[in-house]
């Protein structure tokens, strides 16, 4: 079995334009962690959790999700782009 731990941000972000580069990027602007999430999973598991949000203000924001093996930060990272208006 494996600890896993997700966490999830929300990230308050702004598109500009990068001129040496020639295309447009986001620039984080805040974040706040929303959430932990821990989970063991036995080998050759799978786990699965629903999760719902809400977002009280308008903007741009990722919804970014984190993932931790044993402790430790891995490169396996998700997000999404939300535009509340």
């Amino acid at each position: 079995a494996v600890n896993y731990g997700l966490r999830v941000d929300l990230v308050g972000v702004h598109i500009v334009y990068n001129a040496t580069l020639g295309f447009n990027e986001t620039a984080e602007v805040n974040r706040t962690s929303w959430t932990w999430i821990n989970a063991t999973v036995a080998d050759g598991a799978n786990w699965t959790q629903p999760y719902a949000f809400s977002i009280a203000y308008a903007g741009l924001w990722k919804i970014q999700f984190l993932l931790y093996k044993d402790g430790v930060l891995t490169d396996q990272e998700l997000h999404l782009y939300v535009e509340v208006t």
